[in-house]
């Protein structure tokens, strides 16, 4: 019975197939709108602009829409935030449509499976959705004006943020050789670096200390207490996308063989989340571009066009994706649980 609806599922239209296959995940994995203490410290930091009150403050985006937005109710800012995730996967879908092509739904699976297309869902609100669109929008752009402008979206949420990334992709360029990541890496240094000066010549030093500060100050504690969380932790970056990346580097694929490379996707990310206190949410946004260029590349590559590089069955990436959890380790070492934020806002 289940063989003849998943068939059923893969005969259907990509727009069909896309709307049901989200509408599942939806209901897998719920919407985790961010805490009101977290927008409360974002429109503080709006209403004390440009002077720097907390390191928020350094947080471009959000703290001039709160402004544009006049501070409104937090149902309005989830709300708008939800639009903007809308947005979000229609750009990534349209992208792997043209890219893609008839291996369409594979694709969509494998990007899914991914947390970094899940994160928006678990922290609506917060600015990880413009990182990562940032980051999705230079990934899947042939033009260096897009580049630019996924550059500045990623930096005016988070420009210390940028600097990491900044560094994976030299890293990656390094390992991969190709001249577009090289021309992305020196963008996205350049420009990090510059706002991040700039914005701390602009607005000076934070009463809040700052986050290279606050970091720092919790380095031992986070690592003492990530080793027992640390194989939770390491699966959460990837989820089952482990699988997926194992198998694209059993086939001998250049593009992810290097050593390099696997630094850069893999290795940064995963030490990111091992220590610093944002656990899951930092390794995945900062590795969000590195591992949009390595699947897009990958993609490129017409990897199903030979069955002798890597056989995917389409039904075991559905099964990989809906059955899997895609789990999100929090700041306090527990995970994001589906739906909880919304019970304790509406029920309890």
């Amino acid at each position: 019975m289940i063989s003849r609806y998943v068939n059923w599922l893969f005969k259907t239209s990509n727009l069909k197939f896309t709307l049901i296959v989200m509408a599942i995940l939806l209901f897998k994995n719920g919407i985790h709108p961010i805490g009101e203490d977290w927008i409360n410290w974002v429109y503080s930091a709006g209403k004390n602009f440009p002077e720097a009150e907390n390191y928020l403050s350094y947080s471009l985006f959000p703290v001039l829409v709160s402004k544009i937005m006049s501070y409104p109710n937090f149902l309005l800012w989830w709300g708008a935030f939800l639009v903007l995730t809308v947005v979000f996967y229609s750009f990534i879908f349209i992208k792997i449509n043209s890219i893609a092509k008839e291996n369409y739904k594979k694709w969509i699976m494998i990007f899914l499976i991914f947390p970094f297309m899940i994160t928006p869902l678990y922290y609506v609100g917060h600015y990880d959705l413009i990182t990562i669109f940032g980051a999705v929008i230079a990934g899947f752009s042939n033009r260096k004006v897009f580049v630019f402008v996924g550059a500045f979206l990623a930096i005016s949420a988070n420009p210390e943020q940028a600097i990491f990334t900044s560094a994976c992709l030299l890293i990656l360029a390094f390992g991969s050789k190709i001249k577009w990541h090289a021309y992305i890496a020196k963008v996205w240094l350049s420009l990090s670096i510059s706002a991040f000066v700039l914005i701390n010549l602009f607005l000076g030093a934070a009463t809040e200390g700052n986050r290279a500060k606050i970091i720092f100050a919790q380095l031992k504690e986070v690592i003492l207490n990530s080793a027992g969380l640390a194989q939770v932790i390491i699966f959460s970056v990837f989820s089952a996308g482990w699988v997926i990346l194992g198998l694209f580097y059993r086939a001998n694929l250049e593009n992810i063989r290097n050593k390099f490379v696997l630094l850069s996707v893999i290795v940064i990310p995963v030490l990111l989340s091992i220590t610093i206190l944002d656990r899951t949410r930092i390794g995945v946004a900062v590795g969000a571009l590195p591992l949009t260029l390595l699947l897009r590349g990958v993609m490129e590559s017409d990897l199903f066009a030979n069955p002798k590089t890597v056989k995917i069955r389409q039904e075991y990436l559905l099964y990989a994706l809906l059955l899997t959890p895609t789990l999100i380790v929090d700041t306090d070492g527990s995970l994001r649980m589906p739906y909880l934020e919304l019970i304790n806002k509406f029920i309890v």
